[in-house]
């Protein structure tokens, strides 16, 4: 009969010694501080434009990518040239068809140089549950320093 009650207590002390050692090991935090130094964009101009020919001699002003059908990839190519007066690191690009979504789109070009001009061509995916009918969109050029 001495040896009954000494079975609930271990079993009681063997659940807490686990359940301390689990909240202990979840408990604990490294913490290593550090620094950065963030410097100010340089300072300059950044300004793009679009051309349909390499000589940069037709700004592209208004997009008509024609007509497609629902699944098609429609591309839609032409050249884009940093006319600022500050190597442009990334220009993020970016298509937005009203009422639609694209099944693909949006590419990123890397540091354009003052006066360079780069080839872009890409794919605009035209998923097959687009309904019929004529859409506007909105063809986006982001510069990021």
């Amino acid at each position: 009969m001495k040896k009954v009650w000494k079975l609930p207590l271990i079993a009681w002390f063997l659940v807490t010694l686990g359940i301390g050692i689990a909240i202990g090991t979840v408990m604990y935090t490294l913490v290593i501080p550090g620094t950065i130094t963030i410097l100010p964009p340089e300072e300059g101009t950044y300004e793009i434009k679009v051309y349909s020919d390499a000589d940069c001699t037709q700004e592209i002003t208004s997009i008509d990518l024609g007509t497609a059908h629902v699944g098609d990839d429609v591309p839609f190519s032409f050249y884009v040239k940093n006319t600022g007066t500050i190597t442009i690191p990334v220009i993020r690009m970016y298509m937005e068809i009203s009422g639609v979504q694209l099944t693909t789109f949006g590419t990123t070009v890397k540091n354009l140089e003052i006066g360079q001009v780069r080839y872009v061509d890409l794919s605009i995916g035209i998923r097959a549950d687009a309904g019929a009918g004529t859409y506007s969109l909105e063809f986006e050029l982001e510069c990021c320093a």
